[in-house]
């Protein structure tokens, strides 16, 4: 058995391994997100300019625009990370309790990376990237079953690989998810 004068002395780093990073962070709800829901044959879907009927929510910071996309078609959710400058690393998205992670690069825009859900291991999901004009981003489906609800938790942290994590909305914040048809 322990003695209580130990386990007092070992307190500080029974609660440290409680409050480690690797323990989603809670946040609070902030501003609505106003998704788009649009319907599977919606012709604007295909053409070009659809992105301007998307969600598009910025944060600029160190000469770069960050941006959270998101937008439904039929029962498809798409979910993307763009960025305006130069960013490598890692992008996390955080969609209610789960969280995806998948790298990043806006120099090598075009390539195809795997996406990890936490908590679901049996999960594979590809995320496909593209770029234009100095943008690049990176989107990934989703079943909108499951996935997005109105009030769904929505944030998006970009990783780099060295500096500081840039947090849409906020650090300690998550949009809530309003879903609008279209």
């Amino acid at each position: 058995m322990l003695h209580p004068a130990r386990l007092f002395a070992a307190l500080p780093l029974i609660l440290a391994a409680c409050t480690s990073s690797a323990a989603p962070a809670s946040t609070q709800p902030g501003p609505d997100a106003p998704i788009p829901v649009f319907a599977a044959d919606d012709a604007r879907v295909n053409t070009a300019g659809f992105v301007a009927e998307t969600l598009r929510l910025h944060l600029d910071g160190d000469g770069v625009r960050y941006t959270l996309m998101a937008f439904v078609v039929g029962d498809k959710l798409t979910l993307g990370a763009m960025v305006k400058g130069s960013f490598r690393g890692t992008v996390r998205w955080r969609c209610g309790a789960r969280e995806l992670s998948l790298p990043f690069d806006s120099e090598t825009p075009g390539t195809a990376s795997k996406v990890t859900v936490g908590g679901e291991p049996r999960l594979e999901l590809t995320a496909q990237g593209a770029g234009f004009r100095g943008t690049a981003w990176t989107n990934v489906e989703l079943p909108v079953a499951g996935w997005i609800a109105d009030g769904t938790p929505l944030q998006l942290t970009f990783v780099p690989a060295g500096g500081r994590e840039v947090v849409l909305p906020y650090p300690g914040l998550h949009y809530c998810a309003k879903l609008e048809r279209r």
